[in-house]
């Protein structure tokens, strides 16, 4: 987010494929003499691990972490376009790589990650290792949460919508 961000109270951001919610903004002092908005956030999609989460962030520093809002609809569509197309052809998966895109907090790019281990998940010529299946099943999980939030659906009818676009990719 690099233009003067506005939050809140309900307000949602993605951070590393993890949905956040705006609980408070309160000036606070952040360094000694100065103060600045803080903003708390708690994850929206909460488990028994992190529901007592806090995340806080000064307003000014916002531009310095790769926090994201969501996607708009119309833009979840085009990802879900983009994940039934195969990928160009490709000599071998990088697992490295892969799970450097996927500390882009980007969802394109983590749809590229899917596309890419799906389609050699379906190639009979390769080995689909451990590996890779624990880098997809990441992917997939930062994925399922954004989709779930646009669409508003659960994240188990989240993954199944994306596994749906993933498996049009063999069709074509």
């Amino acid at each position: 987010m690099k233009k003067k961000v506005q939050f809140k109270k309900g307000d949602k951001v993605i951070s590393y494929g993890r949905i956040y919610q705006v609980f408070k903004i309160k000036k606070e002092e952040v360094k000694k003499g100065k103060k600045d908005q803080v903003v708390y956030l708690k994850p929206y999609f909460q488990t028994r691990r992190n529901k007592s989460l806090v995340y806080s962030i000064p307003l000014g520093h916002v531009d310095k972490t790769r926090l994201r809002r969501p996607l708009c609809q119309k833009e979840l569509n085009r990802l879900f376009k983009r994940l039934a197309k195969k990928p160009r052809s490709q000599k071998s998966v990088n697992i490295s790589r892969l799970k450097d895109i996927l500390t882009s907090n980007d969802a394109f790019e983590t749809a590229q990650v899917l596309r890419v281990l799906w389609a050699d998940k379906l190639d009979q010529s390769t080995n689909f290792t451990a590996s890779k299946q624990k880098v997809f099943k990441s992917a997939l999980k930062k994925l399922d949460q954004e989709v779930s939030l646009v669409k508003k659906i659960s994240r188990k009818e989240g993954r199944k919508k994306i596994k749906q676009a993933l498996k049009k990719m063999k069709k074509k």
